[in-house]
């Protein structure tokens, strides 16, 4: 059966949000909070814009999006998520494939677009995506882990987690604006190291975005502390939507390294998200870093893929190579 697209109109926030809460594959990366972060991260340049598509059968589909505008207003590049994060669609109706090839024909249509997989999507899974990149997430499956998550870790995490135990590392949750200051002095460190290393860094973040971040309630954004003797060791921010934690942003003090802060960090959040049912602990896509993807493996995790669409116009391109030149 052939589906067109029949409307597509600008969605409101709270149909926006409304979806979020009414789509079992939606993260936090789909809710308008996620994006108004970024609207705080770069001021007057993104500008987020949900569509509300009807397709010809009377089913609907919510597609949150934003318009990062660069070079004045010259260059407009459509993120399907912000920050290189989980985009797509988000439905309360049954699609078929059908409804998934007019969404992705849709999506792709534009000049310059980014947009990643949401590995969730199981429909979408199955399609073929034109001008896809393949890429993974690590993921630890909660609701298919027997017992206490520790218990059946490989065995490198579970001594990693007692020699930081035994150096007398704690683990918490950030309670005050100091907690994520702590946080965003270490994050400027890790910028900093990664910089030396000449690794790619697509987005140095601001302490407003963390701010904005840091305001949100506590049952979907949490920053997870490991410390010694009340002094900041290493963090993670977990967010949180519907069965899914995903942990996104993490920095720690190289000095650190040693008492295996990480492992701690980790334990404790994915022990939290068992103990509240979640279904899916996720990391996220390690975006070429071999390391960060050694350490998820250490951690159980397993690959979930999540491809990506990057489609640049000649403009866009060009404005990548100045700012490479700029940069450099």
């Amino acid at each position: 059966m052939s589906i067109s697209i029949k409307t597509i109109q600008e969605a409101s926030r709270a149909q926006w949000l409304d979806y979020a809460r009414n789509c079992a594959t939606a993260t936090f990366f789909h809710t308008p909070m996620w994006f108004e972060a970024f609207q705080v991260q770069a001021p007057g340049r993104i500008r987020p814009g949900a569509r509300l598509v009807e397709f010809d059968d009377g089913r609907k589909a919510l597609l949150p999006l934003c318009i990062d505008r660069r070079l004045n207003g010259l260059l407009k590049t459509w993120i399907s998520s912000p920050g290189g994060t989980y985009g797509g669609w988000l439905s309360r109706d049954e699609l078929t494939r059908a409804h998934t090839e007019a969404l992705v024909q849709y999506v792709t249509s534009f000049r310059n677009v980014f947009w990643r997989e949401n590995p969730y999507d199981a429909t979408l899974s199955e399609y073929d995506i034109p001008q896809s990149i393949h890429d993974v997430s690590q993921i630890i499956a909660l609701d298919k882990q027997p017992g206490d998550y520790l218990t059946n870790a490989p065995h490198a995490h579970r001594k990693a987690v007692k020699k930081a135990a035994f150096n007398e590392v704690t683990i918490r949750q950030a309670t005050c604006g100091q907690d994520w200051s702590n946080h965003y002095r270490a994050y400027l460190a890790s910028v900093k190291r990664w910089q030396e290393k000449k690794l790619t860094i697509s987005t140095v973040y601001t302490m407003e975005f963390f701010g904005q971040l840091a305001l949100l309630p506590s049952d979907t954004c949490q920053l997870w502390i490991a410390e010694k003797k009340a002094n900041y060791l290493a963090g993670v921010i977990c967010l949180y939507w519907n069965t899914y934690a995903v942990a996104w942003h993490g920095a720690a003090w190289e000095a650190s390294f040693d008492l295996r802060p990480n492992n701690l960090l980790y334990a404790a959040m994915i022990r939290d998200a068992a103990q509240k049912k979640f279904s899916v602990f996720d990391m996220n896509p390690c975006r070429g870093l071999e390391g960060v993807s050694q350490f998820k493996k250490l951690l159980g995790a397993t690959e979930l893929r999540s491809r990506y669409v990057n489609k640049c116009s000649g403009i866009k391109r060009l404005g990548q190579v100045v700012k490479t030149i700029v940069d450099s």
